[in-house]
């Protein structure tokens, strides 16, 4: 992993790099506070692979954690959405998209494994489309900008 990071970076330009920067540093920050930190935190494993799930079982009244998870679970993944498309300026727009899709999928479906495998949290599948949600709002973001 590190030998392929020194290739890429020393291909980049300098700019790129900073993106490249911050996209590692926030992955790492991002993982640590949803699995690192929670290590053993919860004595059962729960997976909840029903879509959208959290929106159709009962809640209380005035129970608004749920939507409130659901905007901070889109709203962690936006940066990387963002540094992402930075990251991959030489492609074409449909191909980044493709790719932060992609990258989405697979880191957020590796920290919902981790958070399973770990006791570290509730695996759940809203949670990955939530992040995915949040990874392609900040593509989307930064290819507009460029327009």
């Amino acid at each position: 992993v590190i030998i392929i990071c020194i290739l890429i970076v020393t291909q980049m330009k300098r700019v790129d790099k900073a993106y490249l920067a911050f996209l590692i540093v926030y992955l790492y920050i991002t993982y640590s506070m949803t699995v690192l930190m929670r290590i053993g935190t919860r004595p059962d494993n729960i997976v909840r692979m029903i879509p959208l799930y959290s929106y159709t079982r009962k809640h209380k009244p005035g129970d608004e954690f749920t939507l409130w998870l659901a905007l901070l679970n889109i709203a962690m993944f936006i940066p990387i959405g963002v540094s992402l498309e930075k990251v991959m300026n030489k492609y074409g727009n449909k191909k980044k998209l493709v790719y932060v899709l992609l990258f989405t999928i697979f880191f957020s479906g590796t920290i919902e494994t981790m958070q399973f495998l770990f006791k570290a949290g509730t695996c759940e599948i809203d949670d990955i489309i939530h992040n995915v949600l949040g990874g392609m709002i900040g593509a989307i973001i930064m290819i507009r900008i460029k327009k």
